[in-house]
């Protein structure tokens, strides 16, 4: 094969691959909005915006925008603002997506923070126009990735969708670190390309997404779970209040007498000690204690003290 067609070849594949990139991509983000607008979900939303920031870095990469006759200036303005969005949405999707408000609450301010230092470093790099500002640049975006790498490999075993956060967030962390960082320093440990790292951003939309619809199908039936329990628990809580009503009820239905009587039974006291205390007779205590019996529907004193805790209850 000539050298011509080797670079018709190339040529031809790039072109194929690219195709296919930005066809996905834009099906996906596609979905992602979709998915937000009816399961009200951020992860979906920072989702799209994440493989937004990622696509138009490929965009920027691929020469697209001098194809526009964009110029360079305007370009490398671009460029910068692309590292704050992506930055951003790694954090908000990282923060969505982990539940890092329920696991690691405290992270969040760290890594806000770090966030903060990128965007300073992307202002002073605008200023300045310094090269080792912008290699620091990348240093600080691949390390708030790895912040949320971490996080997941430390969350790796709680479910699946968690598992393949590691997995696709582990393509984009080891590519960039290795074409972005590694490669400013004469060192290579992939041999990263624009080839491989978009094909390597295809395998992390793919897993990714999977990764979200996964982590929405737990949540909803987490929710559904959970909506049960609470239902149980009011049901519960609406029968004791019923039986609670109930019993009230029933001891307003004693006479002024009676209901002396009954204290003094739920105190555990004999019919003598009543009948002392009342100034009766025993007899006469033990027609009011019959009486009590019939009302509440009870057989003994074990039972009128069961009443009474209930009411306390």
């Amino acid at each position: 094969m000539s050298t011509v067609d080797v670079a018709t070849y190339n040529e031809k594949l790039q072109l194929t691959i690219n195709g296919f990139y930005y066809g996905v991509a834009f099906l996906v983000i596609l979905f992602s909005f979709n998915y937000y607008y009816f399961f009200k979900d951020n992860s979906f939303l920072y989702h799209a915006f994440l493989l937004i920031s990622i696509s138009f870095s490929f965009i920027i990469f691929d020469g697209l925008l001098n194809f526009l006759n964009v110029d360079q200036e305007k370009i490398e303005f671009l460029i910068l603002l692309d590292y704050v969005l992506l930055s951003f949405t790694s954090l908000k999707f990282g923060d969505s997506f982990l539940l890092l408000e329920k696991y690691f609450p405290k992270v969040k301010k760290y890594t806000l923070v770090l966030f903060l230092i990128i965007v300073l470093f992307v202002t002073l790099f605008f200023i300045l126009k310094v090269n080792i500002l912008y290699i620091i640049l990348n240093v600080l975006t691949l390390l708030l990735l790895l912040v949320y790498w971490l996080l997941g490999v430390l969350l790796f075993h709680k479910n699946r969708y968690t598992k393949l956060f590691v997995f696709s967030y582990a393509i984009s962390l080891f590519s960039g670190l290795d074409f972005f960082v590694l490669k400013n320093f004469g060192v290579s440990l992939f041999d990263t390309t624009p080839t491989n790292l978009k094909i390597g951003g295809f395998v992390q939309i793919i897993i990714l997404s999977f990764a979200v619809l996964f982590r929405e199908k737990d949540l909803r039936k987490y929710n559904f779970i959970m909506k049960n329990e609470i239902r149980k628990f009011s049901s519960e809580i609406k029968k004791r209040t019923i039986e609670e009503g109930s019993l009230k009820v029933d001891l307003d239905n004693l006479s002024l007498r009676e209901r002396v009587i009954f204290d003094l039974i739920v105190s555990s006291k004999s019919n003598k000690e009543m009948a002392n205390e009342v100034n009766i007779s025993v007899n006469t205590v033990k027609f009011h204690v019959k009486n009590i019996y019939l009302k509440l529907d009870i057989k003994n004193r074990k039972e009128a003290l069961s009443i009474k805790k209930d009411i306390k209850h």
